[in-house]
């Protein structure tokens, strides 16, 4: 398969990791707002009625995942993760670019090893039905298999990043970093 093959499954994959990514930032938002009035009731009914919200502690660690890697894809898609960017501010284009191979592949290996571990911690919680014993049986497998999904779309789009830029380094068309790939 040629460099412009492995560039056009990698824009497909880029799309659909933008729809998908986009109905994951919504599910994190919704954990986001689910958490922040679970709070407010929490801390409410704790001095207002003496009468603490059940499970807080165990829904709001839970949510905490989803909050964290549900939306994790549609931010790479959109290049909006956080960067520090201090010396690749300075180099020439072409080492840009080369920067940008080097920066996806070690993103692309890190949540690979994420989704591998994950996957299968998520597997075993799926098949034990895992909940977090206390006041209230609160189950953390739906968590688990998010986390393996959100990091999944970050492997795949880190994954088409590498080929992206690595085709630009080939073909000697510096990648302008900054600008935003189209998406939906």
């Amino acid at each position: 398969m040629g460099g412009f093959g492995a560039q056009s499954i990698a824009r497909a994959v880029t799309r659909w990791i933008g729809i998908a990514g986009a109905v994951l930032a919504g599910v994190g938002g919704g954990a986001l707002i689910i958490m922040m009035l679970l709070g407010t009731a929490d801390v409410a009914g704790t001095n207002l009625l003496s009468k603490p919200v059940p499970a807080m502690f165990e829904a709001t660690e839970t949510l905490l995942v989803i909050v964290v890697f549900a939306p994790l894809a549609y931010l790479q898609i959109k290049r909006r993760q956080i960067g520090v960017d201090l010396l690749a501010a300075r180099f020439p284009p072409r080492l840009k670019t080369a920067s940008g191979v080097l920066s996806a592949l070690v993103g692309f290996l890190f949540f690979m090893l994420i989704t591998w571990r994950g996957g299968m911690l998520a597997w075993q919680s799926w098949q034990v039905r895992e909940v977090i014993q206390g006041l209230v049986n609160f189950p953390i497998y739906p968590s688990k298999i998010l986390l393996v999904i959100g990091s999944g779309l970050v492997t795949l789009r880190a994954g088409a990043d590498v080929i992206e830029h690595t085709y630009n380094l080939v073909k000697a068309r510096p990648a302008d970093t900054k600008t935003e790939p189209n998406g939906p």
